[in-house]
């Protein structure tokens, strides 16, 4: 379930309330250690976007949920925002006031 509703909320797709309600019933229950985030996100392709730097809308929305979720991962996205390309940093930012 919490697996759809990331996939939903970084789809580009108007953000649904019950995308977020998973979401933070997941985070505010404790039900996924960090390290199944961690997993989660991965299997999403948030660590090969990153290696790649791959910028693809999808994927600046999914690492930016990442680094939201797991807090330990922000200066990791920092870095790899630092582009030389407007249009991530403005996705990014247009993904959170979403949120």
């Amino acid at each position: 379930m919490i697996e759809s509703a990331i996939k939903g909320l970084i789809s580009g797709s108007q953000i649904k309330p019950e995308w977020m309600e998973t979401l933070v019933d997941t985070l505010q229950a404790d039900l996924l250690a960090k390290r199944d985030w961690q997993n989660l996100f991965d299997g999403l392709g948030a660590t090969t976007a990153i290696e790649k730097r791959s910028y693809h809308q999808q994927m600046v929305r999914l690492i930016t949920l990442r680094a939201i979720v797991l807090p330990e991962t922000l200066p990791e996205y920092l870095l790899w925002l630092n582009s030389d390309k407007k249009t991530e940093r403005t996705t990014s930012v247009e993904f959170q006031a979403g949120l």
